[in-house]
């Protein structure tokens, strides 16, 4: 799994590159970076592509292709070794369960009893990376005052999201909302996120979590104002697939806490109130997994949780 330090080189190797010095490479790295998170929603943006001038999520993305998958990480969100063989075996004691179970009460519509097995194998994994048992028990009992400015200037950020559905990564803006990236990564580093669920799943195409209660009105005992990015020149693509955004909530489209994934195409009209502060670069097959188990109404089928939340850092 990359490293602080293995990050930092990969950067620093791009910035050396520069004819024009460190300073105006990051800058124009990172102006590239807000202008594609913001405007850019054609197919090519939305698969991430390498090469030409590279932005911070870029040459992190580069990095990670160059490392390799990290979809099996060795730290799993609090998973340890010893752990992963109790999963094995609470799973076994699950498929068997259901078998006796559909044995005694005589056959099952298809759909119910693979839903049943998903949501019986996401609550063994949660409960091996020391979350509930029970999904729908509250996450934490954490609030905190508005968290004073973290986010250091000339700094790559990404964080590394395991799942009981998977593992994905997010390339982060600093410029188009750093009152939401600061929000972010605050609670990320004080495990606020672990154990969430996605409690807000729609076909339309959003994966939304960041709220204990699973209720969708928690928050984590403070408000800010949303950040909204500028208006796309084509507004059926304001938010890109594979865009992380805050979620608001009250009347006065405040946020802090939730936030969501555009997972499918639908959502990428969505009018441009959402402060933008990240994008999917890898693993987006776990954010379409998670989609899968939606709904119309945004119900989920299976309630999927994070289970952790690790930032790294790498200097431009």
């Amino acid at each position: 799994m990359p490293t602080d330090d293995m990050w930092a080189r990969a950067a620093g190797r791009r910035r050396d590159e520069s004819p024009s010095g460190p300073t105006g490479r990051a800058e124009r790295d990172l102006d590239n970076q807000r202008m594609r998170m913001v405007h850019q929603g054609d197919e090519q943006a939305r698969q991430h592509p390498i090469g030409g001038e590279r932005s911070p999520e870029e040459v992190a993305r580069e990095f990670i292709r160059r490392e390799g998958s990290f979809e099996e990480p060795e730290d799993t969100g609090g998973i340890r070794k010893g752990r992963v063989a109790v999963i094995g075996i609470v799973l076994a004691v699950i498929t068997a369960a259901v078998v006796v179970l559909a044995t005694r009460s005589g056959p099952t519509s298809g759909p119910t009893s693979a839903r049943a097995t998903a949501q019986m194998a996401a609550n063994a994994k949660a409960l091996a990376a020391g979350c509930s048992a029970n999904p729908r028990a509250r996450a934490n009992e954490m609030t905190f005052r508005a968290p004073a400015h973290v986010i250091q200037p000339r700094t790559l950020y990404a964080a590394t999201v395991v799942t009981t559905a998977g593992t994905f990564r997010i390339g982060m803006n600093s410029l188009g909302a750093p009152n939401a990236l600061n929000d972010f990564l605050f609670l990320a580093e004080k495990g606020y996120f672990n154990c969430n669920t996605f409690f807000y799943v729609s076909s339309d195409g959003i994966d939304r979590t960041g709220d204990p209660t699973g209720s969708g009105v928690g928050q984590p005992g403070y408000s800010i104002p949303a950040e909204r990015p500028a208006p796309a020149p084509d507004p059926t693509h304001q938010y890109p697939v594979g865009s992380v955004a805050l979620a608001n909530y009250g009347p006065l489209d405040a946020g802090g806490g939730q936030w969501f994934v555009v997972a499918g195409p639908a959502a990428e009209s969505l009018p441009n109130k959402y402060s933008l502060f990240g994008r999917v670069i890898a693993g987006f097959r776990v954010i379409q997994k998670i989609n899968a188990e939606g709904s119309v109404s945004g119900k989920p089928t299976v309630l999927e949780r994070v289970l952790k939340v690790t930032i790294q850092r790498a200097s431009v």
